[in-house]
């Protein structure tokens, strides 16, 4: 499955580029955070609503951010997906190397890019704890809608 490796404007079209793929051609839209949910414990196995669609959006990826940590141990895994327990966008993935405050982890969104329809329930899940004392984090889904 390809995955978008960059973003280039022609003809007053967004083209997210797809390697070995035909570019997927986004009529005026603007890829953005969508919602930011912030102080999520990474130490708690358990699902938080990121949004509930109000438009249909494409989700494009999000980024998780390592705000505090303390002790040692292990890093959690975390998904994306809508309503409880689905990891239909974003399966888990553990946050292999984010163990220092402002810490990063993109995610991208492999193969098709997915389609929420308005009134999806997006929840970011936190499947399996991280055994640091804390391990809080700050998550911002990205994508866009279509004017």
């Amino acid at each position: 499955m390809a995955v978008a490796t960059g973003i280039n404007f022609e003809s007053g079209n967004m083209v997210l580029e797809v390697p070995g793929g035909d570019p997927a051609m986004v009529a005026g839209a603007q890829v953005a955070v969508l919602q930011k949910i912030s102080s999520i414990d990474g130490t708690t196995v358990a699902d938080t609503t990121a949004f509930t669609a109000t438009l249909e959006f494409v989700i494009t990826g999000m980024v998780v951010i390592l705000r505090s940590i303390s002790g040692g141990g292990a890093v959690p895994q975390v998904s994306l997906g809508r309503d409880a327990g689905a990891e239909d966008i974003l399966p888990a993935f553990p946050l292999i190397g984010v163990t220092a405050a402002l810490g990063a982890f993109p995610f991208s969104v492999n193969g098709k890019m997915v389609v929420v329809s308005k009134a999806d329930v997006l929840k970011f899940g936190v499947k399996t704890a991280a055994t640091f004392s804390t391990y809080v984090m700050d998550v911002h889904v990205m994508g866009y809608s279509s004017p």
